[in-house]
């Protein structure tokens, strides 16, 4: 769980808002999904991204958003920017902040 990854990085937060961003994984302007939750304070955020994948339940298959076993970033440090972003070339990053101190990124692999 998010939170407790958190916690592990020596963030003892509770997630209270969650939002899907639009993002370019690889470059070609296909729009794809970063799932992204943050404090209430808004100053540490964590993100992944997110597919359409073949979900099965009982027999009958749908496609649904899935979340990507993989990396997820934590970006920390300042309520305003320090957002987490996939960049095509660079991989996760996090904005620089607007307002405020350095910002912090951390990534952590598979979920």
């Amino acid at each position: 769980d998010w939170e407790q990854r958190l916690y592990d990085q020596g963030y003892p937060v509770t997630l209270e808002r969650f939002d899907f961003v639009n993002a370019d994984f690889d470059g070609t302007g296909k729009e794809n999904i970063i799932l992204m939750a943050s404090n209430a304070e808004g100053t540490v955020k964590i993100a992944a991204k997110v597919i359409l994948g073949e979900v099965s339940n009982s027999g009958n298959s749908r496609i649904a958003p899935v979340i990507i076993a993989g990396d997820t970033v934590t970006c920390s440090g300042c309520r305003v920017g320090c957002n987490p972003e996939n960049n095509p070339t660079y991989g996760w990053i996090c904005t620089s902040c607007e307002i405020g101190s350095e910002c912090t990124k951390t990534v952590t692999t598979g979920l």
